[in-house]
């Protein structure tokens, strides 16, 4: 992941757990109406899902930077490969075609000593 990714992750999980923790407070009996308790507990979930959405999120991304990365490593070895074998390839068939030029001389020589 990019620094500026990394950095507002940390960022932005430090902030929720310092909301989270002011929030622990209000569950106590310093606020007198528990259905007021009950509010601020869905808040708390309400932003823990974010919190887990955005870090999913993210992993997923880098996820696939890395598997673009791998699948574009890997076809540039297979067209490397395929470019030795055809350089090897081509280098036999020169191979062949000397000697085939060879014998032609030596028989042309042969004919016109002949």
């Amino acid at each position: 992941m990019e620094a500026i990714s990394y950095d507002f992750l940390a960022i932005f999980n430090e902030s929720v757990l310092l909301i989270s923790c002011y929030l622990m407070f209000l569950y106590t009996e310093y606020i007198p109406d528990p259905a007021l308790r009950y509010s601020f507990g869905n808040i708390f979930l309400y932003i823990l899902y974010i919190n887990f959405g955005i870090n999913i999120f993210l992993l997923l991304i880098e996820l696939g930077r890395i598997v673009t990365v791998n699948c574009k490593r890997r076809i540039s070895w297979k067209k490397q490969r395929e470019a030795k074998r055809l350089k090897v390839l081509n280098k036999e068939k020169n191979k062949e075609l000397r000697r085939y030029a060879r014998k032609m001389r030596k028989n042309r020589l042969k004919i016109i000593a002949e």
